[in-house]
C-alpha cells in the first residue's frame, strides 16, 4: 500500500482545479449575424451556419444530415413577433461537422418550402432555435423600412436592426499568444458610402496598445462584416502575447468619419475576460458562442 501512494499523490497534482464548464446548444454567432441577411425588398433568409454543442436527435434519419424535417428529425428556427406568434417556421438540415461543432446547411419554410421568408411589416421580431422543440438560443431582432431617395431605384428599402449594430469581436486564430489581433464588427449605410476609419487599443496605463491603419470601408444597406487589424508603435503585428500581457481594463475604439463606437474589456491572467453574454454563466438561450478564439465586446 506504501509504494502506490507517490503515484496517488502524482495523479492528484495533475488533475485539473476545476472542471470545464458545461455548455448549452448555441449557435456560433459570427455565422449568425454574417448568415443572416434581408434583401432590399424584405426577403429574408440564412446561409450555412454553426452549431456548436448540439444535442444529437432521438429520431434516427437514416441520412448524413441527423436533423432533417423530411424524416421527422426536427431543429427549428421559429421567426415570431416580439410577445406574439409565430410567423414563419424554418427546419433546418443539420449534420455533425466535429465532436463540438455542426453544419446547418438549408433552412426551408415549413409551410412554403421556400428559402426565404417575405416580411409583411416592420417591428420588433424573435428567432428561436429549436431542437425537437425544445428552445435553445433565442435572438431578438427588427426589422425597418424606409423609403428609398434613389429616383431610379424607388420603393422602400428593409434593413434588420439588433446585435450588429452594438456588438463586434476580439479575434486571435486559435488562441495562440503568437497570431495576431484583429477586431471585427459590422456596418452598414442607409445608402452606399464610403467612409475612413480606424480603430484603437487603449491599456490600463492609458498608452495605445495597438492601432490599425486608416483604411476606406464600403458601407451598403444590408450589414457586412469589416476587420480592424492592428499594428504596434513600432510597426508590427500586434500579437495575442503583446495585448494580454498586462492586467487590467481596457478600452477599443472604433472611429469612421470621425464619429466613434467604444468598447471596454478586461485582462486576468494574460487572458482576456469573457464577460457578459459571452460569460459561461450567461443566461444559456442569451449567450454567445464565440468558440474558443473569439472574444465579444458590447459598445458602450
Amino acid at each position: 500500500m506504501k509504494r502506490c501512494l507517490p503515484l496517488i499523490i502524482l495523479a492528484l497534482f495533475f488533475l485539473p482545479s476545476h472542471a470545464a464548464p458545461k455548455l448549452g446548444a448555441s449557435v456560433l454567432y459570427s455565422t449568425l449575424l454574417n448568415g443572416m441577411t434581408l434583401q432590399d425588398d424584405g426577403r429574408l433568409r440564412f446561409s450555412r451556419l454553426t452549431g456548436y454543442f448540439i444535442p444529437k436527435p432521438q429520431t434516427s434519419t437514416g441520412s448524413q444530415y441527423l436533423y432533417n424535417p423530411d424524416d421527422g428529425a426536427e431543429m427549428n428556427v421559429v421567426i415570431r413577433k416580439q410577445g406574439g406568434q409565430p410567423v414563419c417556421t424554418f427546419g433546418v438540415y443539420a449534420m455533425p461537422h466535429n465532436n463540438i461543432a455542426w453544419r446547418m446547411d438549408t433552412f426551408r419554410d415549413l409551410k412554403t418550402k421556400d428559402l426565404e421568408y417575405q416580411f409583411q411589416e416592420p417591428g420588433n421580431y424573435v428567432l428561436d432555435f429549436q431542437t425537437e422543440g425544445e428552445t435553445f438560443q433565442t435572438v431578438p431582432f427588427s426589422v425597418h423600412q424606409s423609403q428609398s431617395d434613389d429616383p431610379y431605384g424607388g420603393g422602400s428599402q428593409w434593413y434588420l436592426g439588433g446585435d450588429w449594430e452594438r456588438y463586434g469581436y476580439i479575434h486571435i486564430p486559435n488562441a495562440s499568444p503568437s497570431s495576431t489581433v484583429t477586431f471585427k464588427t459590422w456596418m452598414r449605410a442607409d445608402q452606399p458610402k464610403t467612409v475612413k476609419g480606424h480603430a484603437t487599443i487603449t491599456g490600463p496605463n492609458g498608452k495605445v496598445v495597438g492601432e490599425s491603419p486608416e483604411a476606406q470601408y464600403l458601407l451598403k444597406s444590408a450589414w457586412a462584416r469589416h476587420p480592424f487589424q492592428f499594428r504596434t508603435k513600432s510597426g508590427t503585428s500586434l500579437t495575442g502575447s503583446e495585448l494580454t500581457k498586462t492586467p487590467g481594463d481596457y478600452t477599443l475604439t472604433v472611429t469612421l468619419d470621425g464619429a466613434t463606437q467604444v468598447f471596454g474589456f478586461q485582462v486576468q491572467g494574460q487572458k482576456i475576460v469573457r464577460a457578459g453574454r459571452q460569460a459561461f454563466t450567461a443566461e444559456p438561450t442569451a449567450r454567445i458562442e464565440g468558440g474558443k478564439d473569439a472574444w465579444w465586446l458590447e459598445a458602450e
